[in-house]
């Protein structure tokens, strides 16, 4: 793939839900995630390199929840990581899906 394992993903501090709507719409970038999270089933190498990037994104909402208990900081990263994969997961397969209701969501989540 001639890859770096950091080159999966796009590193936005504050993403602008339009820009990544258009982008996981137009690019099918919601697609590729899936089949790379499908890959990354039975493929212990990608496994590898996709765990460490939740790691590396559920610690990065932990550490914006300086207000939090550590331990809960890390229970609503868990929650905000998954709500964020299931957003791009029904993308992929469902297409045009409405982000408001997560974004609602994740924000209500992550509301000091």
């Amino acid at each position: 793939m001639g890859q770096r394992a950091g080159d999966l993903v796009v590193r936005h501090p504050e993403p602008d839900r339009a820009h990544l709507r258009t982008l996981a719409r137009e690019r099918d970038h919601a697609r590729l995630v899936a089949q790379i999270y499908a890959e990354a089933a039975v493929s212990p190498p990608l496994s590898a390199v996709v765990r460490r990037q939740l790691a590396e994104l559920r610690d990065a909402v932990a550490d914006r929840l300086p207000a939090r208990p550590r331990d809960e900081a890390e229970a609503t990263a868990e929650a905000f990581v998954a709500l964020c994969h299931g957003y791009t997961q029904q993308l992929a397969v469902r297409g045009d899906v409405d982000p408001e209701p997560f974004a609602r969501a994740l924000t209500a989540l992550v509301r000091p």
